[in-house]
């Protein structure tokens, strides 16, 4: 027993150790300053890394700052402290910014933003762990505090990066000046550490083998430090333990490290060894063979071929199209002005134009195009659906002379390259080049850029950008020459940015047509104008008909045509739907597979991103009788008038709407919001109660209306409320009816509903989610959580007991960049039924509350389970290590990645206080 009691011992020291030692291992990697003048000295980050095989929590570690004033750690500055249930990814990034900050895409969106406190040149960024040990500190400028013999340089305009991740305890050597490229926890870096895999074959003693090349360089910088960068052009890794840089004088450089496939490996050097008028740089392996050697400038010794000029200050000499290697200098570098550390080459020198044309001496060109003759015009890198046959590459010639496009080429960041075979473009025309044509895929996400070279491999125009990742969105230029993010992509024709712009081709052809994508404008371009829901005999014959009040035809492409929100799968409409000016469109039920409910639906017309754009929702319509739009409102006709001007109901409707009122002159029985569970379908009443959600927030066609215990949803078809607030008191009339298992209270006109009054509405107390039924559909609660899931529309909310979808209605405008997996929350808002189970919809940003529940009394109360959490999961966790270090392969990288999922659940279910 005293030997076990020992073992279990060692293994829960053991394990404490060995986390702590993760954490330690957290480094900032990237700092960036905000620009001088109004509104840019703000927009600034830190970017931390994890580049450990497991994910670390970061909760309740802190950042602070220290100015060049400073003298002790008294005067430190707190930047934010990191929440509970934050978590750094393995071999991922964390990203922290000021509240001014504005993302690009995706994965520079911030994981964590602060506001009180900003960053300014010459400060000393410290992080520090929930125990207020210091894990990294960072000075720059002319900070007083730093690591190393002095501080990094001044990130000025740009960013300071650390080089390839090292942390030598040196800032100045650690990190370089350069472009900001920050990442947050989204993004899985091609430098991670890969799942370790198991062998299929007897494993050699002998590293493989590949070729390694000089890819850039910057022998002159502008300040900061001298660079090299090698790029493994190889499908597998290689090991360069061992392998040595060398000037024409003596090595500079050894390395201790493996670079991965197709990966970049670059080396800030910690003294100048590289001549600014020319050099020469020898890349040899440990057997002291040559691999890879460049020549630049005035340097003849064991040069091969001609050698490129040395670059300018700040320029680097950078290979043109990554892993080509024709052992002629010349051919293969070019000077640019946009050296990129780390990343992929960008050729942008236009010093390189000589008498108005792209050539240098050895190149006798065919044509000479000039430079901006030619030039990018717009893109379309993420269609809907599919992305092979609709992504394009759109050229303008700016000329009025006919222009030879033979040998042109279009590449994009990746190195993927079109030669135009031949070719002309006619005087200020545009050309489209399509992906099936190119080849060249462009990314949806993340940092991508299209370059047109010249014949002579020289740079024409090229444009970057960051993908937004949504669909159906173009990249343009406007008429002031500046790129941006548009909702119409419009292929060979002028680009446009809003719908008031006029769309016409510019060269020639039949009609003009406009292309455009999901926008909520009032001007909106198609409309919903009459569906039959209910036809005589079978249901196939549908029918769906939209109208184009403009005067330009209308291309639907990249909508969606829909039912109820939880009916049938949408219809996407593809590049065929278009609608003449004042003309119809009919979507059949056998082309759309949407089916209609007889008594109550919605159809809705969606914009991409599946938002609603508009939405007509319907009762009680008859066999045989259409919905539609006439004179400006929505009546059921028997007259079908397909692809025509709608016509009204005749006498039989007219009989049908006299009766209709005279059931709304009965008796209206007067019963309280509780009560209406109890009653049925149709049952004319009257009920009182306080506005909750006004009109327009949910629907511009309902509202809700709650007390203590209770809701009710109060519909009307023509909108035409009176001026609700929220907080008001009214009573309201109406028919009581049940779609998509919703009570709901329709009212036919505002005389219907009064107010009588003004109220404060009920206090929420926390419920369970597991405590919700039918009876509190429509009514508010409050709900608290740990988030599970989370999505731009929507967030899953776990409280142990049972999860629940919130949904972010439109209208509600919620901001949710604040929100992260993980954290606690405490959440408002009206339930909703679907056909998933029970939703909550929040109201606005005031329905939702971060929850800190790691203040300093729950910190207190919970020092003896929190030690107890520390023993157990940490003596857990290295028994499965033991255990692990005996497996191999997936087996082991299985079971490392399952103790961390056991360990994160154990950790989350600890009671809360």
């Amino acid at each position: 027993m005293k030997k076990f009691v020992i073992i279990i011992l060692f293994f829960i020291f053991g394990s404490i150790f060995f986390i702590q030692n993760f954490a330690k291992a957290i480094i900032i990697n990237q700092i960036k300053i905000g620009a001088s003048g109004t509104g840019n000295s703000t927009k600034e980050y830190i970017e931390l890394y994890n580049p450990e095989v497991t994910e670390i929590s970061l909760a309740n570690w802190q950042i602070y700052k220290f100015t060049k004033s400073a003298t002790t750690s008294a005067d430190k500055i707190l930047l934010v402290t990191l929440p509970a249930g934050t978590i750094i990814p393995a071999a991922g990034y964390f990203l922290i910014s000021h509240s001014d900050y504005v993302s690009a895409g995706e994965f520079d969106t911030p994981d964590l933003i602060y506001s009180e406190q900003s960053l300014a040149s010459n400060n000393t960024v410290v992080l520090t762990n929930n125990l207020d040990e210091n894990i990294d500190l960072v000075g720059y400028g002319e900070a007083t505090a730093y690591e190393g013999s002095a501080p990094a340089s001044d990130p000025g305009t740009k960013a300071i990066i650390r080089n390839n991740f090292l942390d030598s305890d040196e800032n100045n050597t650690d990190f370089l000046v350069s472009s900001s490229l920050p990442f947050n926890s989204l993004y899985i870096s091609n430098t991670s550490t890969p799942p370790i895999e198991e062998p299929t074959t007897t494993p050699s003693s002998t590293p493989q083998i590949g070729k390694i090349l000089i890819n850039e360089f910057v022998p002159y910088p502008e300040s900061g430090s001298e660079w090299v960068e090698l790029y493994n052009p190889n499908d597998f890794a290689v090991d360069i333990n061992g392998w040595q840089l060398f000037d024409g004088v003596s090595s500079f450089f050894t390395a201790t490290n493996t670079i991965l496939a197709k990966s970049f490996y670059t080396v800030a050097l910690s003294s100048s060894k590289l001549n600014n008028s020319g050099d020469i740089i020898l890349l040899k392996n440990n057997l002291g063979e040559v691999i890879d050697q460049v020549c630049y400038g005035v340097w003849e010794d064991y040069c091969l071929g001609t050698n490129p000029n040395a670059p300018k200050k700040g320029n680097s000499l950078a290979r043109k199209i990554a892993g080509g290697d024709t052992d002629e200098d010349n051919i293969d570098f070019a000077e640019t002005i946009e050296p990129t550390f780390g990343m992929s080459n960008v050729i942008d020198n236009p010093a390189l134009v000589s008498s108005g044309s792209y050539f240098y001496s050895g190149y006798t060109p065919s044509h000479k195009i000039g430079f901006g003759e030619i030039q990018l015009n717009e893109i379309f890198p993420n269609p809907l659906g599919v992305d092979d046959n609709e992504e394009f590459i759109e050229l303008k010639n700016y000329t009025s002379e006919v222009l030879d496009l033979s040998n042109l080429q279009l590449r994009d960041a990746s190195g993927a390259k079109y030669t135009i075979p031949s070719g002309v473009i006619q005087p200020n025309s545009l050309l489209v080049f399509k992906r099936s044509q190119t080849k060249i895929a462009l990314n949806n996400s993340g940092e991508e850029a299209v370059y047109l070279y010249s014949p002579a491999n020289l740079i024409l125009d090229k444009i970057s950008y960051t993908g937004n990742n949504q669909e159906s969105i173009a990249f343009a230029k406007n008429s002031d020459g500046d790129w941006q993010w548009t909702k119409f992509f419009t292929p060979e024709a002028k680009n446009i940015f809003n719908l008031e712009e006029e769309s016409e081709i510019v060269t020639s052809a039949s009609e003009t047509i406009l292309f455009f994508a999901p926008t909520n404008n009032s001007s909106f371009l198609a409309i919903i104008s009459e569906f039959l829901p209910n036809p005589i005999g079978s249901d196939e014959v549908e029918f769906i008909e939209l109208f184009n009040p403009s005067d330009t035809t209308t291309s639907l492409f990249g909508y969606y045509l829909d039912d109820s929100e939880d009916g049938s799968s949408p219809y996407t409409f593809t590049q065929n739907d278009n609608i003449l000016p004042h003309s119809y469109l009919i979507i059949n039920k056998e082309i759309s597979k949407l089916a209609l409910n007889n008594d109550t639906d919605s159809v809705r017309l969606l914009d991409s991103n599946k938002e609603v754009i508009e939405e007509i929702e319907y009762e009680g319509g008859e066999e045989g009788f259409s919905y539609a739009l006439i004179n400006n409102e929505w009546l059921w006709t028997n007259n079908l008038t397909l692809g025509q001007e709608n016509i009204g109901p005749d006498v039989v409707e007219e009989i049908k709407n006299t009766i209709d009122t005279a059931k709304t002159a009965k008796y209206y029985q007067p019963v309280l919001l509780n009560q209406v569970f109890g009653l049925e379908v149709g049952d004319i009443i009257k009920t009182t109660g306080i506005v909750a959600v006004a009109p327009g927030v949910f629907s511009s066609q309902y509202f809700y209306l709650v007390n203590n215990d209770a809701g009710l949803q109060i519909y009307m078809n023509n909108k035409d409320f009176p001026d609700l607030k929220v907080g008001q008191i009214i009573e309201v009339r109406g028919e009581l009816s049940y779609p998509g298992g919703n009570w709901r209270l329709k009212v036919k006109n505002k005389s219907d509903i009064k107010v009588i009054g003004n109220s404060v509405l009920p206090e929420m107390s926390v419920i369970n989610i597991a405590e919700l039924e039918e009876n509190l559909l429509g009514s508010l609660v409050t709900v608290q959580g740990q988030i599970t899931e989370l999505k731009s529309g929507y967030l899953y909310l776990d409280d142990d007991s049972q999860e629940i979808k919130v949904v972010f209605k439109k209208g509600a405008n919620i901001e949710n960049q604040e929100l992260l997996l993980g954290k606690e929350l405490k959440v408002s808002g009206i339930v909703n039924n679907s056909k998933n189970g029970f939703e909550i919809w929040p109201r606005n940003n005031n329905d939702l509350t971060i929850i800190n529940t790691t203040t300093i009394s729950q910190s207190v109360n919970n020092e003896s389970s929190k030690k107890y959490l520390e023993v157990t999961v940490g003596g857990f966790i290295s028994l499965v290590i033991g255990f692990a270090a005996k497996a191999r392969g997936r087996l082991a990288w299985g079971i490392v990645k399952k103790v961390g999922k056991i360990a994160f659940n154990i950790v989350r279910r600890t009671p809360r206080v």
